[in-house]
């Protein structure tokens, strides 16, 4: 496997998508950015009683910011990966934003989100422009510019190359496999995932595995519940039941049914580049690689 070889996850909030009307992507992959979304949420016939859109988050392992967009209020969200049965509340009838980045930078996104300098730069620019694609040029210029103020020579060379091999097995590989892969001990390699990725490996393959079946059950209408669970190994169907049912509230059976009959997936209007299917893999070359991870 190439080194600059990755099959990327196609990531959704399923029950975000359900409290939309409008939902746009667009996918980035360049320099710790990995899409851009927006939509507008459901009107106030939809809110629950303290007048908000509440949603369920699944399992993810990247940070997402979400900016409210509201005439004369501009406020930011950030949802942290690994998330477990939160709810988010967010505005009824309201315009929002979302950044996903890479996974394994959060030193980097934490830093940024942090900075007041930057935040009045977003908030000042973003109030003066509405349109998605012109607030994706904005948001990518400014966060360049705060990479390129800080430097990323802190990254951890070891961050690419752990997220892809975890990411190409579908989350279906062991810590002995990747601290033979890597060359390092796996007392290291769990402490150094733990640091990038904020969660063990263990936790990390889990999630991966658990979204590589969104988008399996999301995009395939070809494949039933048992050829789902062989195709990402797990030890049986009824262990992916388990988990999914943990992480959703509902079976993969009642999931289909859900994202089916209400046409979430439907919903997503892909902006720029074209949606990557669940068996793509994209590949780089040796200066996109370092450019997906931060580097110039």
């Amino acid at each position: 496997m190439a080194a600059y070889e990755l099959a990327f996850i196609d990531p959704v909030q399923p029950y975000l998508l359900q409290k939309t009307h409008r939902y746009y992507k667009y996918q980035v992959y360049h320099r710790g950015i990995q899409e851009f979304f927006g939509f507008c949420t459901y009107g106030e016939t939809e809110a629950n009683e303290d007048g908000m859109i509440s949603f369920r988050m699944v399992p993810d392992v990247g940070i997402q910011t979400l900016i409210t967009c509201r005439q004369n209020h501009f406020s930011m969200l950030t949802l942290e990966p690994g998330a477990e049965q939160t709810n988010v509340e967010l505005y009824p009838d309201t315009e929002y934003f979302g950044i996903r980045f890479i996974p394994g930078i959060s030193e980097f996104v934490e830093e940024f989100l942090m900075d007041n300098h930057f935040y009045e730069e977003i908030r000042k620019q973003f109030m003066e422009e509405s349109g998605f694609t012109q607030r994706c040029r904005i948001f990518k210029c400014i966060f360049e510019e705060f990479l390129n103020n800080r430097g990323e020579h802190n990254l951890n060379s070891q961050v690419p190359s752990i997220y892809a091999l975890i990411s190409n097995s579908n989350g279906d590989i062991r810590i002995d496999e990747l601290s033979r892969h890597l060359g390092y001990s796996q007392r290291y390699m769990s402490k150094m995932i733990k640091a990038e990725f904020g969660m063990s490996p263990k936790t990390l393959c889990k999630y991966i595995k658990f979204q590589k079946s969104l988008e399996y059950l999301g995009y395939r209408s070809d494949m039933d519940i048992t050829e789902v669970s062989n195709a990402l190994g797990y030890y049986d169907q009824s262990h992916f039941v388990k988990y999914f049912k943990e992480f959703t509230g509902v079976t993969p059976r009642n999931y289909v049914s859900m994202i089916r009959s209400n046409k979430i997936y439907q919903k997503i209007e892909n902006v720029g580049k074209v949606q990557i299917d669940y068996h793509h893999k994209e590949t780089f070359t040796s200066r996109e690689w370092k450019n997906l991870f931060l580097a110039e």
